[in-house]
């Protein structure tokens, strides 16, 4: 899966309100420059669904749709097999 940095700050509101998790962290913020794993490409890859703060296989602390201009993609790294 890729990795991307957040381009620009989501305070807790916008976090809260965006978020498309049931169960939600409390005063959750992202800054710039914080980590994500894109799960899907969206829209003719103008939209990307994201995940911050990866708790597990299946948890994390925030899922939702980000647009290209506020994730900068970062190259994907091989791995080993």
């Amino acid at each position: 899966m890729n990795k991307a940095l957040l381009s620009r700050h989501m305070n807790e509101r916008e976090c809260a309100q965006r978020n498309a998790l049931t169960n939600r962290p409390a005063a959750l913020v992202l800054d710039v420059g914080t980590v994500g794993t894109v799960l899907d490409t969206l829209d003719d890859g103008k939209a990307f669904l994201v995940e911050f703060g990866s708790c597990g296989p299946d948890k994390c602390e925030w899922l939702g749709v980000l647009y290209g201009s506020e994730l900068q993609l970062m190259p994907e790294v091989p791995r080993a097999a």
